[in-house]
């Protein structure tokens, strides 16, 4: 049994996300790329060029009907569907830093858009209403996260969107009252992952120092913490992405927690809840 199924060479990818239910998926490059596979075809079936210096950030909806690109400070939002490949264009296009656009989520509906990123007014954290013009689509601007926000997750059960920070703060919101419910310090670095587990009972963030803690999410009381579990690296998995600390976690239903690092591991763990 070949060991390759098919090797692509896309020079400076970094950001990488597959479809919620078909066997597509989203990359993300350094150079401004942005391009839909389908996997076990050598080409990409759409490409998005120029869309800035590097690309932040990809994601699909939860539909799968919708995907967005953060490069530099703007998010693209793209259709998904039988025309993608001959229609390139982003179907809207909204500024929403002046400075870097760090990550966004599709929040309860495919219209309605959560921001982290850095601003020049110190609105870090954003809420967009996608049916309205741009002009008037920033629904809610959060000043939080001194230096900027890098990372966010959401639970749609609870309607939370938690946020992490360049400086370690962790935020956590209504989207509902669209209100700032609490903050606090969670890492001494900035935090470049955060996941909900499931159930919506913990979240885990990891950290550029190589940091993981687990939290609950309704008291943020911190459960249990890896010090330096991936310590700082000199090369990364993504070519051209961060080259410091946790690079990505995944938890299961069953709570295994899976995490890659800059010190070219990946490693798991079962947590007992």
């Amino acid at each position: 049994m070949s060991s390759t199924l098919v090797h692509r060479s896309q020079q400076g990818t970094r950001r990488i996300e597959s479809h919620p239910t078909l066997p597509y998926y989203l990359t993300g490059s350094s150079n401004g790329l942005a391009c839909i596979w389908e996997c076990g075809h050598p080409k990409p079936l759409a490409v998005h060029p120029s869309l800035g210096s590097k690309v932040n950030r990809v994601h699909f909806n939860h539909f799968g009907n919708k995907y967005g690109v953060a490069a530099d400070g703007m998010l693209h939002l793209f259709q998904f569907g039988m025309n993608m490949a001959s229609s390139t264009s982003s179907y809207q296009t909204l500024m929403c830093y002046k400075r870097s656009l760090n990550d966004f989520l599709f929040v309860s509906s495919s219209s309605f858009i959560a921001s982290a990123g850095v601003s020049s007014d110190g609105r870090n954290v954003g809420l967009w209403d996608t049916l309205v013009p741009p002009e008037r689509a920033l629904v809610k601007g959060f000043l939080c996260h001194d230096g900027g926000a890098s990372v966010m997750a959401y639970a749609p059960g609870s309607q939370l969107l938690l946020s992490g920070g360049r400086k370690g703060e962790l935020c956590m919101f209504d989207v509902r009252q669209r209100c700032l419910l609490q903050s606090f310090n969670a890492h001494s670095d900035s935090v470049e992952c955060l996941v909900i587990h499931d159930s919506e009972r913990f979240f885990v963030t990891g950290a550029a120092n190589g940091d993981i803690k687990v939290f609950q999410l309704d008291s943020f009381k911190e459960c249990c913490s890896f010090e330096n579990e991936h310590g700082r690296g000199h090369s990364s998995f993504l070519r051209g992405g961060a080259l410091s600390g946790v690079t990505q976690l995944y938890w299961t239903h069953d709570y295994h927690l899976f995490s890659s690092g800059t010190d070219g591991t990946i490693k798991m763990r079962i947590l007992d809840t």
